[in-house]
């Protein structure tokens, strides 16, 4: 089952940043959240870790006498089920973990699509097609000026060790994606305020 997870982070800067932009625009804070977060996700994509083809292969699916601890993920993806379907207990999920690994494998961009179908949630023009089931957000509104942003695990899919790692780099991604919305939001309005200024100027 995916679950969502929650990452410790810094919002001072992005709390201030986002104060600034509203006394220059007079923008709606649930609009400059939700310009916020885009931006945020938009940036976390560059950060994100890119699975590479050697790290891949470590995982792909063996016969079950050759099991490690390494190579059980995708069969644990199997056996949980995906758009490919899922294995039915007793009867074996060599083939449908296969077929995953393929696409992963494929997809070695995995970790950074996660944080760009984020950003179309929340509302970013994006000319990919991004399905993920494994990531999402919900943009803020004025009843509720909250933006979620989630990216999910997957249980049984990785040692506790990894599964660590996993959220590690995601946490760093974001909070870097926050640090870098931060700067844009600032310098976003010092130009509102400037136009502003020589239009009272001029």
């Amino acid at each position: 089952m995916a679950q969502g997870v929650e990452y410790e982070l810094d919002y001072s800067e992005l709390a201030e940043a986002i104060e600034q932009y509203i006394e220059a625009t007079k923008k709606d804070l649930s609009e400059v959240v939700n310009k916020a977060a885009k931006a945020a996700a938009f940036a976390a994509v560059s950060e994100a870790p890119k699975t590479t083809k050697s790290k891949m292969k470590k995982h792909e699916p063996r016969e079950r006498a050759r099991y490690t601890d390494h190579n059980t993920l995708f069969h644990a993806l199997a056996t949980e089920g995906n758009k490919f379907g899922k294995a039915k207990r007793g009867q074996g999920n060599r083939a449908l973990a296969q077929r995953t690994y393929n696409s992963r494998t494929r997809a070695i961009g995995y970790s950074k699509s996660l944080w760009l179908a984020i950003a179309r949630d929340l509302g970013a023009s994006i000319r990919a097609s991004i399905t993920h089931k494994d990531s999402g957000a919900r943009p803020a509104t004025p009843l509720n000026p909250e933006a979620v942003m989630e990216v999910k695990e997957t249980s049984g899919s990785r040692s506790a060790s990894n599964l660590e790692s996993y959220r590690d780099e995601h946490r760093r991604a974001l909070q870097r994606g926050l640090n870098a919305a931060s700067i844009k939001l600032k310098m976003w309005a010092a130009e509102k305020l400037q136009k502003r200024s020589a239009q009272f100027s001029g």
